[in-house]
């Protein structure tokens, strides 16, 4: 069977979205599921940084005094 070059285009594009819809339909319905038996979510875990870890971070990610500072407000707000 002989398909040309944009149907093959096509269908693998159809596939990729259809494989992202199940993919994150499947994860919706992971989360309302352990919601649902009151244990934390992926989300729920995440916890915020501490400013000792902003700094730590800020340090590293900066080289002048002014890209630090920004780097610390970006992270703070």
């Amino acid at each position: 069977m002989v398909l040309s070059y944009w149907k093959r285009k096509r269908i693998a594009a159809e596939a990729r979205r259809a494989s992202n819809y199940v993919r994150r339909s499947t994860a919706t319905l992971r989360a309302s599921i352990r919601r649902a038996r009151g244990k934390p979510t992926p989300e729920d875990e995440a916890k915020p940084m501490t400013d000792k870890e902003i700094d730590k971070a800020a340090a590293a990610g900066g080289e002048t005094k002014q890209e630090k500072d920004m780097l610390k407000d970006m992270m703070k707000a």
